[in-house]
């Protein structure tokens, strides 16, 4: 017994500790795109489903035949490490080789990785719950199996908390992926202990022929209860997934970050699964309408996004309150444990379809992350739904006021701070407000004897008023300011163009946005078309390298004009400091950029540069070692770090080994590395400080606080191997310190800690 729920516990802890370390490896490869790891949760979740249908197709076979062939599939998995182990070095991280080029489809690539790298042992990991929770019911038939299933989530969790807090901070990626194999080969043995003491259980000892707990339903699963199990397990996944999203948009997409949606998706699952009385309807239903309230208070533009601990407290109670009402009516509707398999699998196949749908289905459908949204609405249909069908339930008590109460917050609250601002909008959404009023005071009204019909129509013209309120809102809120007049969204997420000031012609302009995140703007006026506005105008750092340059104070003087090198396109801003003489190559990622920089209807930044212009699509930092491998390193007077994954430079784009990268293109002895680190949640500046003096080189910190309509505040530190070069531009700029090098602030391929850099506030 004791053995047998270590190797579940150990199972668990190893399943979750390699989906970070496999999706921290593979991240940079895809320019740090949040999507990469939506991609892998989605590839986990099928290979969950996969795992629990193997274990359910084995566990019709008999007891030897178990023993047996899952045996053999535990020693092809220990079979697979050590053939990794004897080609790349070391297990689970892949080889350079494996690097995607580009011109690929980035979800195939991301979904082929996975496969090959942890694929086998992962799917014996995620067999391991349901295929020893059946072993168990073998061994100890009068003992629930389900209490199992907490101890394995409880397993998971753990390890998801051990990863930032106690493994990425202080082991480098390969020593962790040798650790864990390690940790595999223990869990390997454990699992055969357990196969060979299930294996000599009496052959008669079949499933039919176990004791059935006295405490459990005995009945078949219907339609309806797989129709629910698969709903509310969907659902829950969607959520979870989304909020992931909603949270890496706007900070970055780093496993500090993962890690807390699923740890608390997880922890519902354990505390809904080790006992019933976790799981209060009188508590979490009213904590469900408050989350209601607080998911449209969260998306309307309050202000709340200026604050990471805010939204991170907000995002957090919204997922827990819904994912504990699903998963606690999952746990009400637990079958029988003869048909425990088949309720796991219904359950991991629910939470694939959840995957699907954020990850694969989502950015085709929407133009901007509205999958949160609407996994909202149908986590509140589903709620309501289930109070409906539950003759039992609060809604049909004649004296409960309170929950139909908070229903009324729930729907008036949101509608008026939300559109508070625009009048119109509010006097829009007051009607069905009223309705839920007076239904309301119909239920009030009632008394004890009030016919069951009649309570039950005032019942269902509630839910549908609620959810029609909710509905409205979360619509209003997902299409955003009517100002946004255009958007794209694929892999690398949403992009949006918002009309600014079109009242205004002076100060009209156009802006491209990537979630809440502004990545330039163009006046409209022709005449202040090529005024280099946003980050980027002639008072910030990267405005006075290029202002400096272009007057040949910092070079030798010579025939030729600039060659400058970006990471990042944006709209293409910096090309307004091109002249004819010059060269300006951008890096980019992502294709849908590249399409709406050149849209002349929006931008002109581009169209008008006078320079020569070369557009580079694919990972900057792949692209520039695969120049380097070709023998063309680039010359660069100015390499500019531009990149923005959310609100953030993506990481691989900051290690010692990115900066070495940088030099060896900037063969110029005078040659400049200019990094953006504008960022509210991150403090990058430490680590781009500790990366410069690793590479013997200088840097000066430029802040400048805007300059009204035409620039927002910006940071940049400016790095070049001559120190002459930087104390030049510390005494142009206004407000320019030296930053020292701190050593623990290091950043390496195989090592980065983010949790360092976060700005809590």
């Amino acid at each position: 017994m004791l053995i047998l729920g270590f190797t579940i516990l150990l199972g668990a802890f190893l399943l979750f500790q390699v989906e970070l370390i496999i999706g921290k490896c593979i991240l940079p490869w895809f320019g740090g795109a949040s999507a990469v790891w939506i991609t892998c949760m989605l590839f986990f979740q099928i290979a969950l489903l996969g795992g629990y249908l193997y274990a359910h197709l084995l566990d019709k076979a008999s007891i030897g035949k178990q023993s047996r062939r899952h045996g053999a599939f535990l020693m092809a998995s220990l079979l697979t490490l050590a053939i990794q182990f004897f080609l790349w070095h070391t297990p689970l991280i892949l080889d350079p080789s494996w690097k995607p080029r580009s011109g690929g489809i980035p979800f195939l690539q991301v979904l082929t990785l996975l496969g090959v790298s942890v694929g086998l042992p992962y799917i014996v990991l995620t067999s391991t719950a349901p295929l020893l929770q059946s072993w168990w019911r073998r061994l100890y038939p009068s003992r629930s199996p389900y209490r199992l299933y907490a101890l394995s989530n409880f397993g998971s969790f753990l390890g998801l908390l051990s990863y930032p807090l106690l493994v990425e901070p202080f082991l480098h990626l390969k020593t962790q992926a040798q650790l864990w194999a390690w940790a595999y080969v223990a869990f390997a043995l454990g699992l055969g202990y357990c196969s060979f003491r299930v294996g000599i259980v009496p052959v008669s000892a079949h499933p039919e022929d176990l004791v059935v707990a006295a405490n459990e339903q005995s009945h078949p699963p219907t339609v309806g209860h797989l129709f629910l199990w698969l709903s509310l397990s969907a659902c829950a996944s969607a959520l979870f997934l989304s909020t992931t999203n909603q949270l890496c948009k706007n900070v970055a997409p780093v496993p500090l970050l993962w890690v807390l949606p699923l740890a608390l998706y997880l922890l519902t699952f354990t505390l809904c699964f080790e006992s019933e009385r976790r799981y209060s309807r009188k508590w979490f239903h009213a904590a469900f309408v408050v989350a209601m309230f607080l998911t449209c208070f969260v998306l309307a533009p309050t202000g709340v996004q200026a604050n990471l601990v805010i939204q991170i407290a907000i995002y957090s109670f919204v997922l827990f309150a819904f994912c504990m009402v699903c998963h606690g009516e999952l746990v009400r509707l637990k079958p029988d444990p003869r048909y425990l398999t088949q309720f796991y699998m219904s359950v991991a196949t629910g939470g694939a379809i959840g995957g699907v749908f954020v990850a694969l289905a989502a950015p085709y459908l929407f133009r901007g992350y509205w999958e949160y949204p609407f996994s909202v609405f149908i986590a509140a249909a589903l709620f309501f739904w289930i109070l409906i069908r539950d003759r039992s339930s609060w809604l049909y008590q004649p004296r409960v006021k309170s929950q139909l109460t908070l229903l009324v917050l729930a729907a008036f609250i949101p509608a008026t701070a939300t559109f508070a601002s625009n009048p119109k909008e509010l006097i829009a959404s007051l009607p069905p407000v009223l309705a839920l009023v007076i239904v309301v005071i119909l239920f009030y009204r009632q008394k004890t004897n009030t016919p069951s019909s009649r309570r039950s129509s005032l019942i269902a013209a509630s839910s549908v008023t609620v959810l029609v309120t909710l509905g409205f809102t979360l619509i209003r809120l997902a299409q955003g300011p009517a100002e946004k007049v255009d958007g794209i969204r694929n892999f690398y997420g949403a992009l949006t163009v918002e009309h600014r000031q079109a009242n205004d012609p002076l100060k009209e302009a156009y802006a491209l946005e990537h979630g809440e995140v502004v990545h330039g703007f163009e006046f409209r006026s022709p005449e202040r078309q090529t005024i280099p506005t946003s980050y980027y105008n002639e008072d910030s750092g990267v405005g006075l390298v290029l202002k400096r340059l272009s007057e040949d104070t910092l070079t030798n003087s010579r025939s030729r004009g600039l060659r400058i090198g970006i990471v990042g396109l944006g709209i293409g801003t910096i090309a307004a400091y091109g002249r004819a003489a010059d060269f300006i190559r951008f890096y980019e990622i992502n294709p849908a950029v590249v399409q709406l920089a050149f849209d002349t209807r929006y931008f002109h930044f581009l169209e008008k540069c006078p320079a020569k212009l070369e557009i580079v699509l694919g990972d900057a930092r792949l692209s520039l070692e695969r120049e380097l491998g070709q023998g063309s390193p680039q010359d660069f007077d100015l390499l500019i770090l531009d990149a923005f994954s959310g609100d953030a430079i993506p990481v691989h784009l900051l290690t010692d080994e990115a900066f070495s990268l940088y030099f060896r293109h900037l063969q110029n002895p005078k040659g400049i590395l200019a990094v953006h680190v504008t960022n509210a949640p991150l403090d990058l500046r430490p680590v781009v400080a500790a990366a410069a003096h690793r590479s013997g080189a200088a840097n000066v910190w430029i802040h400048n606080e805007g300059a009204g309509e035409i620039s927002s505040t910006n940071d940049w530190v400016l790095v070049s191997r001559h120190r002459e070069v930087i104390e030049s531009l510390a005494e142009s700029a206004k407000h320019g310190a030296e930053l020292p090098a701190q050593e623990n602030r290091l950043w390496t391929d195989d090592y980065s800690n983010l949790f360092q850099s976060l700005r809590w506030r």
